[in-house]
């Protein structure tokens, strides 16, 4: 079975406008809203090619709820732990030249009990662990390491897909899978994003994977990058 967390999901509001009109009336097109979040984007692919997933982290108030029951139309296994708020909404504006403009609230802020207790949900996990997303106001940059260690005590997988922080604490644990994009690495090796072409890339992901010996959890890293 394959887990799937979600620190920080969000019920993302796509619409449409013609022109984007900075300080005037945008009239919006074309609204819909989907679940989102990168673990639970992750068990929506998973459920689209026939692999069953278990979709789990913090949902809180109406808009948890919203995504708790489009996960269930979907066919998709949940078990989420409420918190206190309300999960956050993302709003992604198209406008007819297909530029994207993202406006992205925070979330809701997480307790040191919250991450309790969803650590004693995923104690019940099996096979694969994925770890994906950015975390909550509250919640520590080390929470992907943390996880990933008491994963693999328990002879668990786990395939990692972060940034920043969380990134350079996750990968100390020897994750089986990273997943860093241009961004990224850029970020991770204090590099330009500009200056990063393929090849520089697959350069850096090799550096990654030959530094695996030095990471706690011992060089079996693999590197997809995007």
């Amino acid at each position: 079975m394959i887990t799937t967390v979600t620190f920080n999901p969000a019920v993302d509001k796509t619409a449409q406008v013609e022109t984007l009109v900075t300080g005037g009336l945008n009239r919006l097109q074309n609204v819909r809203q989907d679940a989102g979040g990168k673990g639970i984007n992750v068990s929506k692919t998973l459920k689209a090619i026939g692999v069953p997933s278990r979709a789990t982290g913090f949902l809180a108030g109406n808009a948890g709820q919203f995504i708790r029951e489009r996960l269930t139309d979907l066919g998709i296994a949940h078990d989420f732990v409420e918190i206190r708020g309300n999960t956050r909404t993302n709003l992604k504006v198209l406008d007819a030249a297909m530029t994207l403009t993202e406006l992205n609230e925070a979330g809701p802020a997480c307790s040191a009990d919250d991450i309790r207790r969803l650590e004693e949900t995923l104690a019940a996990a099996e096979g694969i662990l994925v770890l994906s997303g950015n975390v909550g106001p509250g919640v520590p940059e080390d929470i992907y390491r943390r996880l990933t260690e008491t994963a693999q005590r328990r002879g668990l997988q786990v395939i990692l897909d972060a940034d920043g922080g969380l990134f350079r604490e996750g990968i100390q644990a020897g994750p089986d899978v990273i997943k860093p994009n241009r961004f990224e690495l850029s970020q991770y090796f204090g590099m330009p994003e500009e200056t990063l072409d393929t090849d520089t890339m697959i350069s850096l992901a090799r550096q990654l994977m030959e530094a695996g010996g030095h990471f706690h959890g011992g060089g079996r890293q693999s590197v997809c990058h995007g």
